[in-house]
């Protein structure tokens, strides 16, 4: 076969190597918007499982009810707190990595969010959970020494 049927782009027109090339970049591209999205959702899903197990370490209380001893019900409950709060953590610094391994392999052509806003906006949620967990667990000691 000779080099110019072989679609190395050395016949001279130069357009078999400068598509193959456009055709790289471009697959390239897609696989980096891909993977920055993907770490998008992946952080979205585990906040939200670390929300929802840190939540249920407050309801965990109110459903064992008065036969447990209180002090078993807080291990329980402080335990799904400190997990969910963990596995928030993780995800963060999981999605900061990839974010910055993204940006560092796109050359700047791919906006992935902020890993700062991110942690802003994490640290607002968790925080806001925090203030209705304690709400809640002050609310419900309250009513149950009044009763």
């Amino acid at each position: 076969m000779s080099e110019s049927a072989s679609g190395d782009g050395s016949d001279g027109s130069g357009r078999d190597g400068d598509s193959a090339d456009d055709l790289a970049g471009e697959r390239t591209s897609l696989a980096d918007h891909r993977t920055a999205l993907a770490s998008e959702r992946t952080l979205y899903a585990v906040l939200r499982t670390g929300l929802a197990i840190a939540g249920g370490g407050a309801v965990v209380i109110e459903l064992l009810g008065g036969d447990w001893p209180s002090w078993l019900k807080s291990i329980l409950a402080g335990t799904l707190v400190v997990a969910g709060y963990a596995m928030i953590i993780a995800g963060l610094r999981r999605y900061e990595a990839v974010a910055r391994q993204v940006e560092a392999t796109s050359e700047g052509s791919i906006e992935v969010l902020s890993p700062r806003l991110m942690r802003l906006v994490t640290i607002i949620v968790t925080t806001a959970l925090a203030v209705v967990i304690l709400i809640f667990l002050l609310g419900w000691f309250d009513s149950g020494a009044s009763t």
